[in-house]
This record gives C-alpha cells, sequence and structure tokens, in this order.
C-alpha cells in the first residue's frame, strides 16, 4: 500500500533522482531532489530520505546522476 502511495505522490511532486557520487575511493548513493549547485568539483543537494542539506567540494570528485 505504502508503494501505491509513493507512485501517486511521484506522479504529482516529481520522483526524486538517484545521484551516486565518489571522493577518492568512498562510492555514496543518495536520492535527491532539489540541487542548488552542480559544477565539476561540487555538489549541493537535499536528501530526500533524511531531509538534510549536503555539500560536497572536493578535486577528485565523480558522480553519475539518473533521473526519471
Amino acid at each position: 500500500m505504502k508503494k501505491l502511495f509513493l507512485k501517486i505522490w511521484y506522479w504529482i511532486v516529481g520522483a526524486p533522482a538517484d545521484l551516486t557520487y565518489w571522493v577518492g575511493n568512498t562510492e555514496t548513493k543518495v536520492r535527491v531532489k532539489n540541487f542548488r549547485d552542480l559544477s565539476p568539483n561540487g555538489i549541493s543537494y537535499t536528501n530526500v530520505d533524511n531531509g538534510k542539506e549536503v555539500i560536497v567540494r572536493a578535486v577528485d570528485l565523480k558522480y553519475v546522476l539518473k533521473e526519471e
């Protein structure tokens, strides 16, 4: 039942994007909704799961963004 409500909510509001980023050898996967900054050496976003705003700045930052 929860999945049905989530599908309806995402249909109305929009589905969050999947972001995978690497800093050095550390891989992090998150679901994000609002991007404030998306540049080659930094990203800032709002995490959908916990609602926290995250800022990541690094010289060796690599990321993959998948939007539905």
